[in-house]
């Protein structure tokens, strides 16, 4: 394996690297505001998404913070070229699957939401995927250290 120090990465890598970054900020934002939703903006929502909110384990929403927060994390460690943004990224991950196993498994979100909500989750999935699997890969090419 080649000395990261001594190896540049492509344009690319940074650009995937930024753009990681304002993914995962914007899932922060998300998540905070999921979190602090004031009770009236909640009675706005259909009957059956309050609930669905409502009923949310603690735990759950946890591993939601998790995933977001280990996704900014991972992104910073992947733009400054450290490899520790590979074990980062794999807990984000595992903060989405749980977070959408419970969601979608215990919880029926399928029958909740609509299309599009289910098709976001499906994408946060795969960029979750992607990031480990990248940042798995710019390691072993020598680009994090």
């Amino acid at each position: 394996m080649s000395d990261a120090a001594n190896t540049k990465p492509p344009t690319y890598f940074w650009i995937i690297g930024a753009a990681a970054l304002v993914w995962n900020i914007i899932g922060l934002v998300l998540y905070k505001s999921q979190v602090t939703m004031p009770p009236d903006v909640l009675a706005t929502f259909p009957q059956a998404q309050q609930d669905f909110f409502n009923s949310t384990p603690a735990w759950v929403t946890g591993f939601y913070g998790l995933a977001v927060t280990a996704g900014v994390l991972g992104s910073v460690l992947f733009l400054l070229r450290k490899a520790w943004a590979y074990p980062v990224f794999i807990l984000s991950l595992v903060g989405v699957v749980v977070m959408d196993a419970y969601s979608y498994g215990v919880q029926n979100g399928a029958q909740i939401f609509d299309p599009v909500f289910i098709g976001v989750h499906v994408f946060v999935l795969l960029v979750a995927v992607a990031l480990v699997w990248y940042s798995r890969k710019t390691k072993a090419d020598g680009f994090l250290s």
